[in-house]
């Protein structure tokens, strides 16, 4: 999501498309070409290098600088319901947390052990991620023009 964003608005910039939501410094709005673009590239870099943009707000938080309703347009590319959508990367954003966070321990009996991870489960998080990430870039490269 951080180079979608970055990369998507960097494009915009050098094309000349109004991007209604961007903000970025005012040495940026006073400048142009090349130093207009290592100034938002570098503001975008340090205002988004500590967001996670996993979660499904926070997905939709960056991509409504340069798209207007993210889930109504990635739902669109995707052919499922936005609400569905955004629930099932939830759970799979808590999945992915609860690996990494909690080292697979299952609390429930006392540390000794790990939480269950299948195979299917697996191969099921990876085609919903490959879903959503090109029904985003698909969405993002409609919203472009």
């Amino acid at each position: 999501m951080h180079e979608i964003h970055r990369l998507e608005i960097l494009e915009r910039l050098k094309i000349g498309q109004e991007i209604p939501a961007l903000k970025v410094p005012y040495g940026a709005a006073i400048t142009s070409g090349v130093l207009q673009m290592e100034i938002v590239d570098e503001y975008i870099r340090r205002e988004n290098s500590y967001k996670s943009f996993v979660a499904p707000d926070k997905v939709g938080d960056c991509l409504r600088i340069i798209m207007d309703n993210p889930w109504d347009k990635i739902s669109a590319e995707i052919g499922q319901p936005a609400a569905e959508l955004k629930s099932n990367l939830k759970r799979f954003v808590d999945l992915r947390n609860r690996i990494a966070h909690e080292a697979d321990v299952n609390p429930a009996y006392a540390g000794i052990a790990l939480w269950p991870i299948y195979s299917e489960d697996v191969s099921n998080s990876i085609s919903f991620i490959r879903n959503i990430g090109l029904g985003i870039s698909k969405a993002v490269n409609s919203n472009s023009t």
